[in-house]
């Protein structure tokens, strides 16, 4: 999948601290990312997506992890 296939209600996340807490939620499969595609409900991050680096550029490949 593509960055230009996410919803768009998903939020991009790129801010260390909150990357670094949605791996530690997520655990061994997210660690290799740098940023997320997250979607939440009551709170809780429901559905996601990896990204290697921080600029999403439409082209730039996502990779589903919950």
């Amino acid at each position: 999948m593509l960055v230009k296939d996410v919803p768009k209600d998903f939020a991009f996340v790129v801010v260390d601290v909150e990357v670094e807490s949605i791996k530690a939620l997520l655990g061994s499969k997210a660690k290799e990312f740098d940023s997320f595609f997250i979607r939440t409900e009551n709170g809780e991050i429901i559905e996601a997506y990896g990204m290697h680096g921080t600029i999403p550029h439409d082209d730039k490949p996502v990779y589903k992890i919950l």
